[in-house]
């Protein structure tokens, strides 16, 4: 089983906000959870909790008296309770986008610094945050909706819940960006169960990035497309391939957009988004993933912050053959995501999800589960 990317089990998100305007330093900490329920399907029927504990801190060294335009960022998180796509569900997608092993304290630690239109970053760092993000897709809790499986399936990347040491050089115009990311390339990194150095220092390959980012404004709303490409160079030292490292060189090209289609005065919006991945398919347990979704935007509340939406997604699956060292095609599993972003307070927000999973893990083996999410989110 791979797993990526509360009613019940609330999910409180504290911030610490800064005493002052000025203050050098800015600390975050957070509590989010699932409640889960698989109602049919999948493994077993049954339902279960999953918690995510944040802490961060970040650094702004103008403001300190240091130096202009940097800042560093600590950032460390442990995911907490039961995990439902490995124990209920048996999806590979992972329904909740919070599910995953935590095995060390340390998230990220890096530092970015601008110049201008031109900045950079380096450290350890979760590289969704710049590449393959979709603001309306990430209205969904389905982890595939965070970033494609023809990017974190096939490969042992820098994305939650473990980072490695990386690097990103970006190039940020009004209607145009440019960004390239070069990262460790290590599979014992994502599994490791305490901080071990030599697991990140590119000594078994590297994985490397670059995106160009579009901002079309059509009238009163602006449409953002990305087109994307990963390679991945290998140099584990078994004596045969193996799913972590069945090639040498490796690659995807991926493209998401997010078009909004109407927007008022009043705060009602209605946008759409696609994704989709691309892989060789002799060489990745993912070689196509296409996604697409609606999100409805102040149509319940009179212009306020609830978020409907529906999306649709679907990855083909291969399994790896050690008899002919390759891959070899499984099935497709696809998932129907409804969910609703409901503000109850203006610092709480209830958000219900229901997924229809469709074969799950892409074989035959689990028949089709129906599973409801129930998340609140409370600020302060």
């Amino acid at each position: 089983m791979i797993v990526a990317g509360f009613a019940i089990s609330p999910i409180i998100r504290l911030q610490a906000q800064e005493m002052q305007q000025e203050a050098p330093i800015t600390f975050n900490a957070g509590f989010v959870g699932d409640y889960i329920n698989n109602f049919s399907g999948g493994i077993r029927q049954g339902n279960t909790s999953l918690g995510l504990i944040n802490l961060s801190a970040e650094l702004n060294t103008d403001k300190a008296g240091l130096w202009k335009n940097g800042k560093f960022v600590v950032h460390s998180h442990n995911v907490v309770g039961n995990h439902p796509s490995e124990n209920l569900i048996g999806d590979v997608q992972v329904a909740s986008n919070i599910d995953g092993y935590t095995n060390r304290f340390l998230y990220e630690f890096y530092y970015k610094h601008t110049l201008g239109k031109l900045s950079v970053l380096g450290g350890f760092h979760n590289l969704n945050e710049a590449f393959y993000a979709s603001s309306f897709a990430g209205l969904f809790v389905n982890s595939s909706f965070g970033i494609s499986p023809s990017l974190s399936l096939n490969n042992a990347i820098s994305i939650f819940p473990t980072s490695t040491l990386g690097g990103i050089v970006r190039y940020d115009d009004e209607n145009f960006s440019l960004l390239t990311g070069f990262y460790n390339y290590n599979h014992l990194f994502a599994s490791e169960e305490s901080f071990r150095l030599k697991n990140h220092l590119f000594n078994k390959g590297f994985y490397s990035l670059a995106e160009a980012q579009f901002r079309v404004p059509t009238g009163n709303v602006t449409g953002e497309y990305k087109l994307g490409a990963s390679y991945r160079r290998c140099n584990d030292t078994h004596p045969e391939p193996t799913a972590d490292c069945a090639s040498r060189n490796n690659y995807s090209v991926y493209f998401l957009a997010d078009q909004p289609l109407l927007k008022n005065k009043s705060g009602r919006d209605v946008g759409v988004f696609v994704q989709t991945g691309f892989s060789p398919r002799k060489d990745n347990a993912n070689p196509l993933y296409v996604a697409g979704g609606l999100r409805l935007k102040g149509f319940l509340t009179h212009g306020k912050e609830d978020v409907l939406g529906l999306a649709f997604a679907s990855a083909r699956l291969n399994q790896f053959s050690e008899s002919n060292l390759n891959f070899e095609y499984l099935g497709n599993e696809s998932i129907v995501e409804l969910t609703l972003k409901l503000p109850v307070h203006p610092k709480i927000n209830i958000q219900p999800d229901f997924q229809y999973i469709i074969n799950p893990s892409g074989g035959p083996a689990l028949s089709n589960a129906f599973v409801s999410i129930i998340r609140t989110e409370i600020n302060f």
